[in-house]
């Protein structure tokens, strides 16, 4: 499923919220009909001979890698509490649909907002003179946002401001479709 996903989007075709929901539901189902049962059965092994008992916190990230700690059992019911809070986090994504059909929309907000300034061409998007903060959202030089931002850079060398919430985000892609007369079909979509 990873490879047709991949496929998709290197075509440039539409990958749904769905397909990506449904891919995380394929990873979890893995993860609980196999990884946890291998992990149970070659821990049980390790721990036969210990007379207290423990907690451990194992945590992947595919950018940070597999994390497995020893954490205190008062940790233990704050550790459950924080991931219960981000499996009810809300997620808010933005779904674009250009005028030829094309539809694009990523659980990274600021991936869309780069590929439509793309689109509208940063120029152009430059010379509305869209304000961030005190700056025009883009700018040639990245450190222009300040040591908190998340400057992305646009295929001219220029870099756009994502330091920005969704709903800040919404907002300047509807004045940017809005001004540029793009057509485009613009939705906010929360899970």
């Amino acid at each position: 499923m990873y490879q047709a996903i991949e496929m998709l989007e290197q075509l440039g075709l539409p990958v749904s919220l769905e397909q990506k929901q449904a891919l995380r539901r394929m990873e979890n189902d893995y993860l609980e009909q196999n990884i946890i049962p291998s992990l149970e059965e070659l821990i049980k092994s390790e721990v036969e001979d210990l007379k207290y008992g423990f907690h451990l916190l194992v945590t992947y990230q595919p950018e940070e890698g597999l994390s497995i700690k020893q954490i205190e059992k008062k940790t233990v019911a704050q550790a459950s509490s924080d991931i219960d809070n981000q499996d009810r986090k809300v997620r808010n994504y933005i779904r674009v649909t250009y005028p030829d059909g094309k539809v694009t929309e990523d659980n990274k907000v600021w991936k869309t907002l780069v590929a439509v300034i793309e689109y509208a061409g940063p120029a152009r998007v430059e010379a509305l003179n869209i304000m961030c903060g005190p700056l025009n959202i883009i700018q040639n030089d990245p450190n222009a946002f300040g040591k908190f931002s998340s400057p992305k850079e646009l295929s001219t060398g220029q870099y756009v401001d994502a330091y920005s919430d969704t709903k800040t985000k919404f907002r300047h892609l509807n004045e940017i479709n809005s001004r540029l007369q793009l057509g485009l079909k613009l939705e906010q979509i929360t899970l």
